[in-house]
């Protein structure tokens, strides 16, 4: 006849599983931010290709700063990356999960608040313009088309009297983009889109991976591109197709622009 377990005998099992469900756990978790750190790379890689696509549809020419007034690449892109556009209220609006990095906490309904959501590095950015749009990412104002700027003579950016306008000239269309495998497109950010500046302040060390609200706007432009949503870490997509997993400071060193120095 078989024993019962003695309450040590239980007491002992119970401590291996604590033990092992310990020892698990921080893979596990581990395991899932790698997840999502991959899910991330690959929206800016679809968004970064998107706006290729787009392109080639459109004789080569990059997105508008706007289409008109208040209108943002995500409805630019929206057809082709799956997005969801609709009606309410008399607004459009823009959504879909490839705008949003799953470490971004979405905090905040496209109605029917007016008032922005801008410059949290742990939450996605809300847009409520004419058209209502939210996101996790941050597109490199440089590559837009200036074409059009002339059409909205309030609008402050982008701007033909910025110094890397005038060093750079600015590509319009596909084919004169240079250094496609170097220039940044979209990467994780707390804004719809900037234009970063090599004078832009570095924070200090300790602050990568602890930004605040209250920190990030003293970064000039590239404080848009400041979140915490992988630590010291962030995802960005290249106008030639590929993307990148890297640390924070080094969007100091990417070439927004042709002329863009080395990174100090």
């Amino acid at each position: 006849m078989r024993k019962a377990f003695t309450l040590i005998e239980l007491l002992v099992v119970i401590s291996i599983i604590a033990l092992l469900i310990a020892i698990l756990l921080p893979a596990l978790s581990q395991a899932r931010a790698s997840g999502r750190l991959a899910q991330c790379l690959s929206n800016t890689r679809q968004l970064g290709t998107a706006i290729y696509t787009y392109a080639v549809d459109n004789k080569e020419e990059l997105p508008k700063y706007l289409q008109r007034e208040d209108v943002v690449w995500t409805q630019t892109l929206v057809d082709y990356v799956g997005g969801n556009e609709w009606r309410q209220s008399g607004q459009t609006l823009i959504d879909g999960e490839v705008y949003l990095c799953p470490d971004s906490q979405v905090d905040g309904e496209l109605l029917p608040s007016a008032t922005n959501v801008q410059g949290d590095p742990d939450k996605a950015w809300v847009f409520r313009g004419a058209v209502r749009a939210r996101g996790s990412y941050t597109m490199n104002g440089y590559l837009f088309t200036t074409r059009y700027e002339s059409q909205y003579p309030s609008i402050a950016w982008p701007r033909t009297d910025n110094r890397y306008y005038n060093e750079n000239g600015f590509p319009d269309i596909l084919s004169n983009i240079r250094l496609p495998s170097e220039r940044p497109i979209f990467t994780d950010g707390n804004w719809i889109d900037g234009w970063p500046d090599e004078d832009d302040p570095r924070p200090p060390a300790g602050d990568f991976g602890n930004f605040t609200t209250a920190n990030v706007g003293g970064h000039g432009m590239l404080g848009r591109f400041l979140t915490n949503f992988h630590g010291n870490k962030t995802n960005v997509s290249f106008m030639d197709g590929h993307g990148e997993t890297i640390e924070t400071r080094q969007l100091w060193d990417l070439k927004w622009v042709p002329t863009w120095k080395d990174g100090i």
